[in-house]
Order: structure tokens, then C-alpha cells, then sequence
């Protein structure tokens, strides 16, 4: 989680000033401009990558964890297939990531602008909402670093729970 959350925060630098270009300041179209510019779209898509590399290794070994756990504690193999497999309150499984990352390149994570949070409040009788973006890899509409935090926790309490108890 460490290093997606370093990923992360590396997506949100900005490649612009750090090429060493300014914001409203005009620039000659020049071949040297051009370069710098291919050179920020570059480092961005770098980042970018980088952080769906971070999150494809984290789900897979999520998938390798649900095999790795059932191989050890045969006897539990139910509850930690139904645990990684089964769907909660209309969520994602949390081998669903995993799967469609490795299988479905249809339901592929897209970078993108991502809802986190959403307020609507009655000001002066008119109804305003305010909603909160954050731009990140996103999963079935999903912030997808937010999920991955959330499976690792859930994973952890799982395991603390279920497994501990047959050690």
C-alpha cells in the first residue's frame, strides 16, 4: 500500500512547472517548446503508468493470497473463497479487481476524474451540491486506491478473525 500511495502522490506532482514552464506565460511555438511539451505529456503518462503497475501487483497478490490461504487452511477454504469471491451489499468482490485487471480489459481501470465525495444542502430554499473530484485510476466508478485500502484492511481483519483463531 506504501508504494501505491507513493505512486499516487508522484500522479499529482505537476510535470508542467517542474519542466520548468510557467503558467500564464506565453511560449514561441518552437521545436525546443515542442520537445518540453512532449517531455511533460511523458512524465505524466510515466506516473500514470506507474501507479496501475502498483495497483495491478497489489491485486494479484490479493488473488495469489485467497489461493495461498485456502492451500494452507484447507478447512476454511469456504469461508475464504466465499470472503474473496462473494459480493457485499452490492460491492465489488475483492478478487474482482484482480480478475478483471488480468481478463477483461473492458472493465479496465480508466485515469480519470473520480467522485469522492458528494454534499447537498438547502441554502436560501435553493438546493446547492457540492461535489468533491479527485483525478485517479477508477474501477467500476470507483476510486480505485480507495478500494485497495479498503480490501487490504478488510483482508487484514479477515485474516485476524478467521485465520488466526485456526493457527
Amino acid at each position: 500500500m506504501d508504494e501505491i500511495d507513493i505512486a499516487f502522490r508522484e500522479t499529482k506532482k505537476d510535470a508542467f512547472l517542474e519542466i520548468g514552464f510557467k503558467y500564464d506565460v506565453p511560449y514561441p511555438e518552437t521545436s525546443q517548446n515542442r520537445a518540453l511539451h512532449k517531455k511533460v505529456d511523458l512524465i505524466r503518462r510515466e506516473r500514470e503508468d506507474i501507479l496501475y503497475y502498483r495497483i495491478f501487483c497489489f491485486t494479484q497478490v490479493v488473488y495469489s493470497l485467497k489461493d495461498y490461504l485456502k492451500k494452507i487452511y484447507p478447512l476454511k477454504k469456504r469461508e475464504i473463497e466465499s470472503f474473496f469471491s462473494d459480493q457485499i451489499d452490492g460491492s465489488i468482490p475483492k478478487k474482482g479487481l484482480a480478475n478483471d485487471l488480468k481478463h477483461n480489459p473492458d472493465k479496465d481501470m480508466k485515469f480519470g476524474f473520480v467522485e469522492k465525495s458528494k454534499k447537498t444542502e438547502i441554502v436560501n430554499r435553493s438546493k446547492i451540491t457540492t461535489i468533491n473530484f479527485n483525478f485517479n485510476w477508477k474501477y467500476q466508478g470507483l476510486d480505485t486506491i480507495d478500494h485497495c485500502k479498503t480490501v487490504f484492511k478488510e483482508i487484514h481483519q479477515f485474516v485476524r478473525d478467521e485465520i488466526d483463531s485456526v493457527s
